[in-house]
């Protein structure tokens, strides 16, 4: 299946586009397409969820151009880990847009470090990870918040990993 994604990257990229823009048509029809307001906050710029045809599709694009670059280098890289990693990062946005929806900020604001957490164990930095957070949070914050939050849980833990593994290389050469 992932070979099939690779080999039609910009076919796959319109259709997570067809879904932004199922999703955007749905929203139109219940009141407009909503902007969403930095931090929550009026006062701060609005970021339209129309942008979410861009970002979306763009991020699937390049996505699959970094996976396949990687499963190239790495042959021992299953497709099987890739799609779990996005699902798992789907299912993750999923939840985390329905406690937001559900008003359990508090329980949500704790949640939203948990990638933080798997850092330590896995590469949760990869774009896979992003994708499917910004597919899975796009049905309740559009298709541009979402990848600006990943965006800056994917360096966080990018840094995290990258520490660890070089603590753990360093703890290997001196035993």
């Amino acid at each position: 299946m992932l070979k099939i994604l690779l080999r039609h990257k910009l076919l796959t990229a319109f259709g997570f586009g067809a879904l932004i823009m199922a999703l955007l048509t749905w929203e139109s029809t219940r009141g407009g397409v909503v902007t969403h307001h930095l931090l929550a906050r009026e006062d701060l710029p609005g970021i339209s969820n129309w942008w979410g045809l861009l970002t979306v599709p763009l991020l699937a694009f390049v996505t699959l151009l970094v996976v396949e670059r990687r499963l190239r280098i790495e042959p021992q890289q299953r497709a099987q880990t890739v799609f779990m990693a996005f699902f798992g990062a789907l299912l993750f946005g999923l939840a985390m847009g329905a406690l937001w929806q559900s008003d359990l900020q508090e329980v949500l604001s704790l949640a939203i470090w948990s990638p933080l957490v798997l850092a330590f164990f896995l590469p949760v930095y990869r774009p896979e990870y992003l994708l499917g957070l910004v597919v899975g949070l796009a049905y309740t914050f559009g298709g541009v918040l979402p990848f600006l939050i990943g965006f800056v849980l994917v360096a966080l833990s990018w840094v995290l990993y990258q520490g660890v593994q070089l603590v753990r290389r360093m703890v290997s050469r001196s035993a």
